[in-house]
């Protein structure tokens, strides 16, 4: 197995691992309940909840995410 053959079974890991996790947050997304943020599990504000109906997320996780940092 020479370092490009490598190279792709590592690639293949990452990748199935991160397949696996977007598995997992779409079923928690599916069940979610509305009022619990799926990242930290803190109460989703009601003011966030009627201005964002269907949020995930809780406002401090949000724009952790939106800044690519979560």
């Amino acid at each position: 197995m020479d370092d490009v053959d490598r190279a792709q079974v590592v690639q293949g890991v990452y990748l199935d691992a991160a397949i696996k996790r977007q598995q997992a947050q779409a079923r928690r997304i599916g069940t979610h309940r509305g009022d619990i943020c799926l990242s930290c599990g803190d109460p989703i504000s009601a003011a966030r909840r009627q201005a964002q109906p269907g949020a995930a997320f809780c406002t401090g996780c949000q724009t952790e995410f939106e800044r690519g940092t979560r």
